[in-house]
């Protein structure tokens, strides 16, 4: 087995644990969201058995504004964190460009090194050149021709 056909294996390898790996942490999510959910239908269920016994709209409305300005909180932190992952998201795209051309860079030198591309003309400013004797004399108009005015 050749050093490549080991690394591809290697590859494959680390590629199948990651996946799994990212499986089991998105049934863990899906896991605790369900258990959000049937929690917080206990407790709606629970208020509403134990509001039954009298008139208490005041402590009903003061749940209410404790609740929706916890939900407003947790809205606005998760808008906060939807932007700060774009923002890595790009930073990571970015980076990976960044690498890929570096990449790119490095097997067009290896192939220019191999014979396999043409050398890369370097990029020079032209030196203005030293006149000789006969440019600095001025130059003898030119002839007329026919249909020279």
């Amino acid at each position: 087995m050749t050093d490549e056909e080991r690394r591809k294996l290697e590859k494959e390898r680390m590629k199948e644990e990651f996946k799994q790996d990212l499986k089991l942490r998105q049934e863990f999510l899906n896991k605790a969201k369900q258990s959000r959910t049937t929690n917080m239908l206990n407790q709606a269920v629970g208020n509403i058995m134990s509001g039954l016994g009298g008139d208490d709209s005041d402590e009903w409305i003061a749940k209410l504004n404790q609740d929706t300005a916890l939900t407003e909180a947790k809205i606005d932190m998760a808008l906060e964190n939807e932007a700060s992952v774009t923002k890595q998201l790009e930073q990571a795209a970015n980076q990976a460009e960044l690498e890929k051309l570096s990449a790119q860079q490095l097997v067009d030198k290896m192939k220019r090194e191999m014979g396999l591309l043409p050398p890369e003309e370097p990029a020079v400013t032209p030196l203005p050149e030293e006149k000789t004797a006969e440019e600095e004399q001025p130059k003898s108009p030119p002839e007329k021709r026919l249909g020279d005015f």
